[in-house]
């Protein structure tokens, strides 16, 4: 495996990318990886890529684990529940509207 491109090589990287892509300049993938950066081609793909989805050279990170919060679809689905079962346990219930409340 090839090591990482350095902090300056990928700025630098990114930049060659960013001029590309407005136009100002005709260069290829292969020119850009062989002689101005000096890495492979797949290495320039991936970065311009990740330029166009994410608008940086570096893809965000991805969460690992279980969300922390409940979302607010979760939220509406445990207050349908609360108005489903009236007779539901009290402490159920201010669980629920507790819940509702940190998602607004």
């Amino acid at each position: 495996m090839a090591p990482r491109l350095s902090k300056l090589r990928r700025k630098e990287l990114e930049s060659v990318i960013l001029t590309k892509l407005k136009g100002d300049e005709t260069i290829s993938d292969e020119e850009i990886a062989r002689e101005v950066i000096g890495c492979s081609t797949q290495s320039v793909c991936n970065a311009r890529s990740n330029i166009l989805r994410h608008g940086t050279i570096d893809a965000p990170s991805k969460p690992v684990g279980r969300p922390r919060e409940i979302t607010e679809n979760m939220g509406l689905a445990l207050q349908g529940k609360l108005q489903e079962y009236p007779s539901m346990s009290q402490r159920a219930q201010i669980f629920i509207r507790g819940v509702r409340r940190s998602c607004v």
